[in-house]
């Protein structure tokens, strides 16, 4: 699928999604938690930022508190194995894999 133009949403949210987590009790500073079940990934089709280029054949969700890859396809469960943080706000990356490397520049 290379040269697609593609989006990610996060339970049906291309911003701002909340993810429900298993923390329970009293949050300390640092605690993680599992995603709960129930949660999806989506990848969309059109003009929402993201570009396949020119070898890309999948795309990968990455959340930056854990370092998993998650390759997305339509609608899918978002993964229970995943360790994210009980509070605060986390980023999840859609990107396209592989990626072509960006060329160096020499002076």
């Amino acid at each position: 699928m290379p040269h697609q133009q593609f989006g990610g949403l996060v339970n049906g949210r291309g911003a701002n999604a909340t993810v429900a987590l298993a923390c329970f009790g009293a949050s300390r500073p640092g605690q993680k938690g599992h995603p709960m079940g129930g949660q999806t990934l989506e990848v969309i089709q059109g003009p929402y930022g993201g570009d396949t280029g020119s070898r890309g054949t999948s795309i990968v969700a990455r959340f930056r508190e854990d370092p998993s890859e998650v390759v997305v396809q339509a609608a899918q469960p978002m993964p229970t194995s995943l360790l994210l943080p009980c509070a605060g706000s986390g980023l999840v990356v859609f990107s396209p894999s592989p990626t072509v490397p960006t060329p160096s520049l020499r002076p």
